[in-house]
């Protein structure tokens, strides 16, 4: 059975913690308050995102050089979607664990329902109804609709669209960490990052972050394979650590 955000937010946050057992500089510092734990595991998020944004650029860099041919045989592949997949699952990580350790609740108008409800089918199906590319350029062309290179530069445009958007959203998170860094009086820090006002700032990036972590994973058809990857990881994971496991 697939897993709803929220509940792969728990599991994520139950495998790995921000706590002192994963992070040496939250142990040598004593009596940490919630927010500085707060700001720095949102810190440590936001390197997590920019390695998968580099990966992204990474992966997208080499298909400038490619030639149609090779290009729409390379997208196609297994190892494209791999390659992907992990790009994705890196992604979905970092996106719930930013909502579970900022106390985040990702909004969305067009839903009935809140999106950490939602499975990830569901969550993909919702975005592609909503949220469909709109393809720029390659819409406005007419000989580019007929053309038969035509998917393979909309699959591609859409790979590069999503990069730009989590581009932004990471920059964004880099912003509010470094506008936090700025002021000098720690008191002050804190009582912002434990103000809604923190949250309002960081739930519509989380929000971009969850749609485009879809959009990637729809474009791609990269369900399937995340759906039985984190299956396995939780079900390895409390059948090896069981909640009421008596000691």
């Amino acid at each position: 059975m697939e897993m709803t955000l929220e509940e792969l937010s728990a599991f994520v946050a139950e495998r790995w913690p921000f706590d002192e057992n994963n992070y040496d500089q939250l142990r040598r510092i004593m009596s940490v308050p919630v927010a500085v734990r707060t700001k720095f595991s949102i810190m440590h998020i936001h390197k997590h995102l920019s390695k998968t944004v580099g990966l992204i650029a990474d992966f997208l860099e080499p298909l400038d050089h490619q030639t149609f041919a090779l290009l729409a045989r390379y997208l196609d592949s297994v190892k494209c979607r791999n390659i992907l997949a992990m790009v994705a699952k890196n992604l979905l990580v970092s996106t719930v664990r930013l909502i579970e350790a900022a106390n985040l609740a990702p909004y969305d108008a067009n839903l009935e329902r809140q999106i950490n409800e939602m499975t990830l089918s569901e969550l993909c199906s919702h975005v592609e109804a909503h949220y469909p590319f709109g393809y720029g350029e390659l819409g406005r062309i007419p000989p580019l609709t007929h053309n038969k290179d035509y998917d393979t530069l909309r699959l591609k445009f859409a790979l590069e669209d999503i990069h730009y958007e989590l581009s932004e959203a990471t920059g964004v998170i880099g912003k509010f960490l470094r506008d936090r860094n700025k002021n000098p009086i720690i008191g002050n820090m804190i009582a912002y990052m434990e103000s809604p006002v923190s949250r309002k700032e960081l739930e519509p990036i989380a929000m971009m972050l969850t749609l485009n972590m879809a959009r990637l994973i729809g474009v791609m058809s990269l369900a399937p394979y995340l759906e039985e990857e984190f299956s396995l990881r939780a079900y390895e994971h409390h059948r090896i650590h069981p909640k009421n496991k008596k000691l």
